[in-house]
């Protein structure tokens, strides 16, 4: 015995391939072991391996993986998100309004005055509001309330004129007057406005 263990401390890789031995003995006794209890190994399906893991080899080395079965991989791009602005204007579903295009104007006013030339009662003229005395004549004319008439520019009084009234007058000559309830204006006829409820006179004063 210790003839024995001089030996066994002499050659340490004697006693370490023994153990090898020793343990492919037990794994060896194992197998046989389980390949007796009678349940075949499932060689149905394959093991899965992880994508992208390396295989190994029986000789221990890894291999490159198989990529014949598999599938790409889709990264799915995530929709942008919608301000609360747009998704209110998406999401409503109210009907909007009918506009009026052309909504109807309202009338203008209108006023009325009383009209007398030569002490001759002619009548009630109605005009739009904001018109003048010589207008109060040319509605009238419109109106067939006169004849004719002749109105201008008169250089001499720098305003307008009445030259002319149902053919009495003269051409180069202002002789033609006007009184509005009874007061003689001390302007021409176009810078005094008309205005409803008046009374105009006109008379030839030649």
């Amino acid at each position: 015995m210790n003839q024995l263990a001089v030996k066994l401390r002499k050659s340490p890789r004697r006693v370490f391939g023994a153990a090898l031995c020793v343990v492919g003995v037990v794994l060896l006794v194992a197998s046989v072991a389980g390949g007796m209890s009678g349940a075949p190994p499932d060689t149905s399906q394959p093991r899965a391996t992880a994508i992208g893991a390396p295989e190994v080899s029986p000789g221990g080395e890894p291999t490159e993986p198989s990529t014949s079965n598999e599938q790409p991989v889709q990264q799915k791009t995530p929709k942008p998100a919608q301000s609360p602005e747009t998704q209110t204007n998406t999401q409503s579903t109210y009907p909007q309004p009918a506009t009026t295009e052309n909504p109807p104007q309202p009338e203008p006013a209108t006023i009325e005055v009383s009209l007398t030339i030569n002490n001759s009662y002619k009548g009630k003229v109605s005009l739009p509001d904001g018109s003048n005395q010589c207008d109060v004549l040319r509605q009238a004319l419109s109106d067939g309330l006169i004849s004719n008439l002749d109105i201008r520019y008169s250089n001499q009084h720098k305003t307008h004129g009445v030259y002319i009234i149902d053919g009495i007058g003269d051409n180069n000559a202002i002789w033609w007057t006007y009184k509005v309830d009874g007061k003689s204006p001390p302007v021409g006829c176009s810078k005094v406005e008309a205005r409803s409820g008046q009374s105009v006179e006109w008379e030839y004063q030649k």
